[in-house]
């Protein structure tokens, strides 16, 4: 099925200063409590509730987690607090002016597992505490059957989904998942550590990444705003500094050392992209 778009030229205006917003999800069949700085939060079954949180240190107790300390950092654009660290899925959809702009948007084709079922398409599974924001429609909301476009006469818009109600949506959407035999075993819920950068074998490119790897461990612990935001400026300049290094190298690689580099630039991106992280234990 494709959804219907209508053209438009439009100038999108976003707003990064000053706090950043959330929505407390609650996917569950019974209320679950959330103190926030002290505070309590009790979100009804199947419900939500919004907090707008500043950049800089919180702190979080929810039954799933416990108690914990969180980072807000500034200028994202938050996103879902998780507080039964349930299934959530992004699924996206092609809204078009015809059938013939539809298929000038690949498709994904991603499969993720929920339970003992296998879907596959253009959808991403998380289950963190903290899901930034990447879809047009909420939890809550529905997909629009019309859709304004830009001038291209297509455009792409995605719904998270808690798990219990995809399911649904997949099946009347995309037909019977596929049985995953013999069954995974439960998930564990708990709240994933931040992971490290990953380190090479070459010196020369180990020592490459020394200032990546400085500003990461300084800005997934940071709590201060304004060091926040410069530490988010010097990005940039790193970035371009490693990937010039690595240039002439990765003609030269193997493909998992370039598996390898790139893993590493994905992951220092995510890291300065997110919009919330529990604060990570400190190594003696």
């Amino acid at each position: 099925m494709i959804r219907v778009g209508l053209a438009s030229v439009a100038m999108v205006l976003t707003a990064c200063a000053g706090s950043v917003p959330f929505r407390i999800d609650n996917p569950t069949d019974a209320p679950v409590t959330v103190t926030i700085d002290g505070s309590q939060h009790t979100i009804p079954a199947r419900s939500d509730e919004a907090v707008t949180l500043k950049p800089g240190k919180h702190s979080l107790e929810a039954p799933a987690t416990g108690k914990l300390d969180f980072i807000v950092y500034a200028g994202r654009k938050g996103g879902l607090i998780n507080p039964t660290l349930g299934d959530y899925v992004v699924a996206n959809e092609i809204y078009a002016t015809d059938a013939r702009t539809a298929k000038g948007f690949a498709k994904l084709q991603n499969k993720i597992v929920i339970g003992n079922e296998r879907f596959t398409g253009p959808f991403r599974l998380h289950d963190g505490l903290f899901i930034d924001e990447d879809w047009r429609y909420g939890v809550h909301d529905e997909f629009a059957e019309v859709e304004t476009v830009g001038s291209s006469g297509g455009n792409i818009f995605g719904k998270v989904f808690a798990a219990p109600d995809f399911v649904p949506f997949y099946r009347r959407r995309y037909g019977v998942p596929e049985l995953v035999e013999p069954a995974p075993p439960a998930k564990v819920r708990r709240v994933q550590p931040t992971p490290s950068l990953p380190d090479f074998a070459d010196p020369a490119v180990q020592a490459a990444t020394a200032t990546i790897r400085d500003q990461y461990a300084r800005y997934i612990v940071c709590d201060d705003p304004a060091e926040q935001k410069r530490l988010q400026e010097a990005t940039s300049p790193a970035l371009t500094a490693y990937i010039t290094f690595m240039a002439p190298r990765m003609v030269k690689q193997s493909p998992e050392d370039n598996q390898r580099h790139n893993d590493f630039v994905t992951a220092y991106g995510h890291a300065f992209a997110v919009s919330a992280r529990v604060i990570p234990p400190r190594t003696q």
